[in-house]
C-alpha cells in the first residue's frame, strides 16, 4: 500500500501503555507524516486524568526515539461541543488524510465529517482505566506500559500518586 499523506491518532496517554505504542508505530509505516493528538490535554490532576499534557508529551517522546515523522500536538477537551472538537483539530492544523483510532466515539465524529477512518490493531487487555486502577492497588501494571513510561510514572508528584491510589491526602505511593 502506498502510503497516505498525513496521518492523526488522538489518545489520552493516562497513561501512554503498549497498546497505544503499537498503534502509533502501525499508523506511523502507513503515512508519510503523523499527528499524535494528546487528547484532554486541558485535564490533569483527576482520577480519570492524573497525568499533565506535559508527563504525557514526555511518555511519547521517550517511547517513540526511532519515529522521525510524528508530531505531538495537544488537543483539549470541549466540553458539550463534540461537533466542535474535530473543527478546532482543522483549524489549527493542516488537512489530515486519514483518522486512526480504536475509539468507536472518535471513529463516528471524524467519520460524519467524511474522513476516512482506519481502525488500528487493539492489544488485548491492555487499557488506560485498568493500569490506572492497577497502579492504584498497586497492582502489576508495569508490564502493560513501555520501560521509560514506569520511569516517568515513578517520577510523578505526590498529588498525582494520590489520585491514582484513590486516596486525597497524597499519602500513598505508587
Amino acid at each position: 500500500m502506498d502510503p497516505m499523506n498525513r496521518g492523526l491518532f488522538l489518545g489520552r496517554f493516562q497513561p501512554l501503555h503498549k497498546g497505544h505504542l503499537a498503534a502509533i508505530r502501525e499508523a506511523a509505516r502507513k503515512v508519510d507524516e503523523l499527528y499524535v493528538g494528546i487528547g484532554s490535554a486541558n485535564e490533569s490532576g483527576t482520577e480519570r486524568n492524573p497525568f499533565p499534557v506535559s508527563d504525557r508529551r514526555k511518555m511519547i517522546e521517550a517511547a517513540t526515539p526511532d519515529l522521525a515523522n510524528i508530531k505531538i500536538i495537544e488537543v483539549p477537551d470541549i466540553p458539550g461541543h463534540d461537533d466542535e472538537w474535530v473543527k478546532y483539530l482543522e483549524d489549527r492544523y493542516p488537512k489530515f488524510d486519514v483518522i486512526f483510532t480504536g475509539n468507536p466515539f472518535t471513529e463516528e465524529l471524524f467519520g460524519q465529517k467524511g474522513y476516512p477512518v482506519t481502525t488500528v490493531t487493539m492489544v488485548p487487555d491492555v487499557s488506560g482505566t485498568k493500569i490506572r486502577e492497577l497502579i492504584g492497588t498497586k497492582g502489576d501494571w508495569q508490564s502493560l506500559v513501555p520501560e521509560v513510561v514506569v520511569e516517568i510514572v515513578a517520577h510523578s508528584t505526590p498529588s498525582q500518586k494520590a489520585r491514582l491510589s484513590g486516596s486525597s491526602t497524597g499519602q500513598k505511593e505508587v
